[in-house]
């Protein structure tokens, strides 16, 4: 019976297009959804400088190991190594000009340029995590239009019949 109830429940998540984390999230966390959308907001700036130096070159690398390499066990590495070697020279001009522009001495300009440099992998870290939370908050959107209280009622029946049928020490 408990196998039915189970096997039920996987298609009533499959029907509605969800896994079990989205539905625990959506029942347990109801107010993260506003945590990330303002989390994301404060980030935005610097989420969007790392789009402009490591997003897009990265973007292009994915789309590149993704299409060449067939085993998906060297995707991560390559993707990172690439990353690794390719952002810091994409982004080595703005290194030797930069300074040029500034309106300081010429060691302030560097000591600006070198930290703005540096930086960049926090940009793109930025970039990273709003693009996450983003794409969290609008499958949480999307949770809050459907109607889960028939599948939460089958957690809940197949959850206690699994505790009285298998108990725990």
């Amino acid at each position: 019976a408990i196998k039915e109830s189970l096997a039920q429940y996987k298609e009533t998540l499959a029907k509605l297009k969800i896994d079990e984390n989205d539905r625990w999230a959506f029942v347990n966390e109801r107010r993260k959804g506003i945590q990330l959308l303002l989390n994301s907001l404060l980030r935005l700036p610097f989420a969007l400088l790392g789009l402009v130096h490591a997003g897009l070159p990265i973007f292009l690398i994915k789309g590149w190991v993704e299409k060449k390499f067939k085993r998906t066990v060297f995707w991560g590495s390559t993707k990172m190594v690439l990353a690794v070697i390719a952002v810091p020279i994409i982004n080595a001009p703005l290194l030797f000009t930069v300074p040029g522009y500034l309106p300081f001495s010429p060691l302030i300009n560097w000591a600006i340029t070198l930290i703005y440099f540096i930086s960049i992998g926090v940009f793109a870290q930025n970039y990273l995590i709003v693009q996450r939370n983003l794409s969290e908050f609008f499958r949480r959107k999307r949770l809050n239009q459907v109607d889960l209280s028939l599948l939460n009622e089958q957690h809940a029946r197949l959850e206690h019949d699994i505790q009285t049928h298998f108990p725990v020490a």
